[in-house]
């Protein structure tokens, strides 16, 4: 059952690299022509909440599955600095301050735990955490 979660979260993670990795490629062509509050808005509209799309579910898995879509994110952060790719992404965090994809994991399991505490989960996993409890 593992082995099968795993593959189809492969399967997922490929999908939903293949739409970051277009919405970056358009990113990095309009760049230019946006100014850095324009830029903070495509990254924050068409990039980060991909990367937020089931990352609480995929973050449990291996880093195998989870390294693809960092090194995405790290890539619209330079791209959104106008930085070259082999920047390093640090600085740029600290100059926007931005989380790092692994707080950003954090952030959005932290975001899932206050919504299951004060009963805003969505229903299925209401169902389940009761059954837990």
């Amino acid at each position: 059952m593992l082995l099968l979660t795993q593959l189809l979260a492969l399967k997922h993670v490929k999908k939903l690299r293949n739409t970051l990795k277009f919405n970056i490629a358009n990113f990095r062509y309009i760049r230019n022509s946006l100014t850095v509050e324009a830029s903070s808005m495509y990254l924050n509209a068409m990039i980060i909440p991909h990367l937020l799309y089931c990352i609480t579910s995929w973050s449990q898995s291996n880093k195998t599955v989870l390294k693809p879509l960092e090194s995405l994110y790290k890539s619209a952060l330079k791209i959104h600095d106008k930085k070259p790719r082999c920047y390093n992404h640090c600085q740029i965090l600290n100059k926007y301050e931005i989380l790092n994809f692994e707080n950003l994991i954090k952030h959005s399991n932290v975001c899932l735990l206050l919504k299951i505490i004060h009963n805003a989960a969505a229903p299925p996993l209401k169902k389940i955490c009761s059954s837990l409890l």
